[in-house]
C-alpha cells in the first residue's frame, strides 16, 4: 500500500484552482515596457497561448545544469495499479536541500510551484507557493534561489529565495521592447551565481544575464547571436531548446524546425566559450559549414552532462501530425553522445524505425554516473515507461524501472542525494516518485503526492 505524504490543503484554495480557468486578467504588468525595473512586482499572470511551437508533447524539463552539480532537470493516466510503495530510507544530507516542483492543472488553466523539504523522514509537497491562472511555466534553481520562467507570451523570469518562497525578489522581462514578439524563454543555464545564459525558443538570440541583478537594466549582460542557423523556409528562429555547461563550454541544442516539422533540416548543437561568450568553430560540419555540431538525430529536447558519463542529447524524432499538411511519425530520435573534445557524435540508443521501435519514441533523459542513466519510452499519449541504460555501452536494461509503465511521465531528474525523481501526471493521483538506484524496485520507491501534475524539478540548497 502506498504511503501518501501530502500536506493538507484548504478546500477553499483547491476550489480557487479548479474554478480559475483561463483568464485574460493579469497583475497589471502584462504590457510593461522593457527593460523596466519590476524588482518589487508580483508574479506576472498575463494570458498566453499554450502552444509554444515545439514538436514535442512536453519538454518536461526545467532543469539547470552548471556542469558541476548533479544533473537535472499533459494529462495523465488514471491507472496507478503499479504505483511504487514507500518503504525506503531517506538519506542523510550534508546540506538543507529542497525540491522545487513546477506543477500544472490537467486542463492547463492554472499552475503552481510545490516544494519538498528533503532530508525529512517523511517527504511532503507543500502547494500554493506561487499559483497563477496560466500554465506555460518551468522552473530553474541555483544555490538557495529558484527561478520561475514564464514562457510563451509571458516572457518573465521571477526569482525567489527558498527561505521565503512565496515572496518574489524580482520579476524581469525577457524581451527588449514591449513591441517585440514573444521570446518564449526556455532554459536558464547557470555558469555561476552572477552569470547565466537565457535560451529563448522563439528568438535566434540567447541572452547572457546576471541572476543576482537588482534591476532590469543590470539583468541583461549581453547576447549570443545564433541567427546563422536559421533554416530555409522556417519562421526565423532556431528553436534553442536546452543547454548545458561542460568543460567550460556552453552547449546549446537547436531543433531548427520548419513550421513545426523538425525533420526537414539537421538539428545542431552550438558550442560557446564561456570566458569570451564567442561561438567555437568545431570544424565538424561538412554540409552547411556551420560552426556547430550537426546531430544525427532530429528534434532534440534535452542535453545533459554528467562527469564520468559524458554529454548526451536526447532527441524525440517527430510525433507526426494529423493536421494539414499531415506528417507521419518519424523514428529519427534517440540518445546521442557528443565527445566534448573532438565534437564527434554517436547514437548510443536508437529509437528504431517504422517496423521496429521497442521504446517507442525516446523522451527525457537523466544521467547518474558512467554506468547508469535513465530515459523515458513514449509509446503514446499517457503511455510511457521508465528504462535504465548504460551510458558507456548503450545497453538498455530488460526490465522497466520501479514498474513505471503505462503512466504519464512528465520529467526525470537526478537529485542532490543521487536518487531519481520522476514526475508523473495523473487525473486522480499526480505524484513524484523518488527511486534509489541501489534498490529500484517498486516496493522501495517513495511516492510524494502533489496537488497538480508535476513537470520540471529544480533543487535548492541552504
Amino acid at each position: 500500500m502506498i504511503k501518501n505524504h501530502k500536506k493538507l490543503l484548504s478546500t477553499f484554495a483547491l476550489a480557487l484552482l479548479i474554478l480559475s480557468g483561463c483568464s485574460n486578467n493579469n497583475d497589471g504588468d502584462d504590457n510593461i515596457s522593457a527593460p523596466e525595473d519590476v524588482s518589487t512586482a508580483p508574479e506576472d499572470v498575463s494570458t498566453a497561448p499554450e502552444d509554444d511551437g515545439t514538436a514535442s508533447e512536453d519538454d518536461g524539463t526545467a532543469s539547470v545544469d552548471d556542469g558541476t552539480s548533479p544533473e537535472d532537470d499533459s494529462v495523465a493516466s488514471e491507472d496507478n495499479s503499479t504505483d511504487p510503495e514507500d518503504n525506503s530510507t531517506v538519506p542523510v544530507l550534508e546540506k538543507q536541500y529542497s525540491a522545487v516542483i513546477a506543477t500544472v492543472a490537467t486542463d492547463y488553466t492554472s499552475s503552481d510551484i510545490e516544494i519538498v523539504s528533503m532530508g525529512e523522514e517523511t517527504l511532503e509537497a507543500t502547494a500554493n507557493i506561487s499559483p497563477v491562472d496560466l500554465s506555460d511555466y518551468t522552473v530553474a534553481a541555483y544555490g538557495q534561489y529558484f527561478y520561475k520562467i514564464g514562457r510563451y507570451n509571458i516572457d518573465r523570469i521571477t526569482k525567489f529565495d527558498i527561505a521565503d518562497p512565496t515572496n518574489p525578489i524580482y520579476a524581469f522581462s525577457t524581451i527588449d521592447d514591449i513591441n517585440d514578439p514573444t521570446s518564449n524563454p526556455y532554459k536558464l543555464v547557470f555558469l555561476n551565481k552572477n552569470k547565466a545564459y537565457l535560451l529563448r525558443f522563439n528568438s535566434p538570440i540567447a541572452w547572457i544575464v546576471d541572476p543576482s541583478a537588482s534591476t532590469q537594466e543590470a539583468f541583461k549582460l549581453g547576447e549570443i547571436d545564433l541567427s546563422a542557423y536559421i533554416e530555409e523556409m522556417g519562421d526565423g528562429n532556431v528553436e534553442m531548446v536546452d543547454g548545458v555547461i561542460a568543460d567550460s563550454k556552453l552547449f546549446i541544442a537547436m531543433q531548427r524546425q520548419v513550421w513545426f516539422d523538425p525533420t526537414v533540416h539537421n538539428a545542431y548543437v552550438a558550442v560557446i566559450n564561456t570566458s569570451t561568450d564567442e561561438e567555437i568553430n568545431t570544424g565538424v560540419d561538412s554540409v552547411n559549414n556551420f560552426k556547430g555540431i550537426p546531430l544525427q538525430t532530429s528534434n532534440p529536447l534535452n542535453i545533459k552532462f554528467r562527469e564520468g558519463a559524458g554529454l548526451f542529447v536526447q532527441s524525440v524524432g517527430d510525433y507526426g501530425s494529423t493536421f494539414e499538411p499531415t506528417r507521419p511519425v518519424s523514428y529519427s530520435g534517440g540518445l546521442e553522445k557528443i565527445d566534448t573534445g573532438n565534437y564527434s557524435t554517436e547514437i548510443v540508443v536508437d529509437d528504431g524505425d517504422d517496423a521496429d521501435h521497442p521504446y517507442g519514441q525516446i523522451n527525457h533523459i537523466a544521467l547518474l554516473d558512467e554506468d547508469t542513466g535513465y530515459f523515458v519510452a513514449y509509446h503514446g499519449w499517457q503511455d510511457n515507461a521508465l528504462h535504465e541504460f548504460d551510458p558507456s555501452t548503450g545497453t538498455v536494461s530488460g526490465s522497466v524501472v520501479a514498474e513505471l509503465s503505462g503512466v504519464d511521465i512528465q520529467n526525470i531528474t537526478i537529485g542532490p542525494e543521487n536518487r531519481l525523481w520522476v514526475s508523473i501526471g495523473d487525473f486522480a493521483n499526480p505524484r513524484v516518485v523518488v527511486i534509489d538506484p541501489e534498490n529500484s524496485d517498486a516496493e522501495s520507491a517513495i511516492s510524494i503526492p502533489t496537488l497538480l501534475n508535476p513537470t520540471a524539478i529544480g533543487f535548492t540548497e541552504l
